[in-house]
């Protein structure tokens, strides 16, 4: 299965109300131990991996038109994020708390970018040098940009995506950018998401959450399954059926 065809079966299962996503319920914090601030981090640490790794293919080019159009892109998108998000000046740990201030338009903006930036990646040389250079990058980047360095590597890129961008050159529907974008959060990493979300068995799927499931989940579930409690809802109501399970033993 491709990176494309996961993200697809993942929405027809939301859609299908056969997967519950515990938004304000504190299954990232509590569950899975992430913060937006690490989950931003992870989308820096990719997207200025690709970036350099594209400046490392293009370094040892003559200057052709074609050359100083891949130079601009690159510039341009470096621009654009700080930009967008008032990051210039800023040392690295507090751009990404900015970032993660304006969660669900960082969101948004890193699908968009990574697209772009595989389109892009598509016209040079992907090969597994490439791929290879963006590890080095990422993993270096993980280690070094931050305070601290991130707990969990990312998972290397599917090259499946360059040649999916290949074929999808106007990036009008952004799945490609949005499946690497969720491969970059580690989507598919038990290590960083608390589970196998994607994983067929069904009872290989019940166990990869064992544990990380609370009484409140159990709650929270079946209720959004149906629709009844918008995100905003969810959120409020977390205290108070903490409560209630506190006082009825759970």
């Amino acid at each position: 299965m491709n990176p494309i065809e996961t993200v697809e079966k993942l929405a027809t299962s939301v859609h299908a109300k056969e997967v519950v996503f515990f938004i304000g319920s504190g299954f990232s914090i509590d569950s899975e131990g992430n913060s937006a601030w690490e989950l931003m981090a992870r989308l820096y640490v990719r997207f200025h991996a690709m970036v350099a790794a594209y400046e490392d293919s293009i370094s040892d080019k003559r200057k052709t038109p074609k050359i100083k159009q891949v130079e601009s892109e690159l510039k341009s998108f470096r621009e654009n994020l700080e930009g967008t998000f008032s990051l210039k000046g800023k040392e690295t740990d507090a751009a990404i708390y900015s970032l993660a201030a304006r969660y669900y338009e960082a969101n948004d903006w890193f699908c968009g970018v990574f697209e772009s930036l595989l389109v892009l990646g598509s016209n040079l040389r992907h090969s597994d040098e490439l791929l290879a250079t963006i590890e080095k990058y990422d993993e270096q980047y993980r280690q070094n940009l931050f305070k601290a360095p991130l707990a969990i590597p990312l998972v290397p890129i599917d090259p499946q995506l360059f040649r999916l961008a290949a074929k999808n050159r106007e990036c009008r529907d952004r799945d490609i950018g949005k499946a690497l974008f969720l491969d970059t959060l580690g989507f598919r990493d038990s290590r960083v998401m608390g589970g196998a979300p994607t994983e067929d068995d069904i009872a290989t799927f019940r166990k990869s959450y064992a544990g990380k499931l609370y009484p409140r989940h159990f709650v929270f579930g079946p209720v959004r399954s149906r629709g009844i409690l918008s995100n905003r809802d969810h959120h409020q109501l977390r205290p108070a059926v903490g409560r209630c399970m506190a006082r009825i033993g759970l």
